[in-house]
């Protein structure tokens, strides 16, 4: 027998003992005793629970603690499946972002390399010229004095 039915039955025994002389306030007090370990159930009922009914109450207690590890364990997986989904999304938009920045730095190498040639041949053409200009001054100079 369990304490609370132990404690139970001692508290009924002593309401059954009070029942025929004791005052209003000493029944009271023992009801009120009896209540609090029993919560909303009655005396009789307490008194009359049966091992069936307590067994009835451990197996649904037993099913539902199997229901919530249940639903537990699903929830914990569609909590990994959707961590997985978007590590792999964050994966993808890393590798996509990388692949264009590489494509556009190779892009604008070239162009900078290009405008470079350009710019190179450019000044070598201006340079050749004004070497031209120089040379042709330089001769007609030694040919006045020279």
């Amino acid at each position: 027998m369990t304490i609370a039915k132990e404690a139970v039955y001692a508290l009924h025994q002593r309401l059954k003992d009070l029942s025929i002389n004791a005052p209003a306030d000493q029944l009271a007090y023992l009801a009120k005793a009896l209540e609090s370990i029993a919560g909303h159930s009655t005396v009789y009922d307490i008194v009359n629970m049966s091992d069936e009914k307590l067994q009835e109450l451990l197996d649904a207690a037993t099913a539902h603690l199997a229901s919530l590890n249940t639903a537990k364990t699903t929830s914990l997986s569609a909590i990994d499946s959707a961590k997985t989904t978007s590590i792999d999304a964050i994966n993808t938009t890393k590798t996509t972002s990388l692949t264009a920045l590489q494509t556009a730095t190779t892009t604008n190498l070239s162009l900078l390399d290009t405008r470079k040639d350009t710019n190179i041949s450019a000044i070598d053409s201006t340079a050749q010229t004004q070497l031209q200009a120089l040379t042709g001054l330089v001769s007609n100079f030694a040919s006045i004095y020279g």
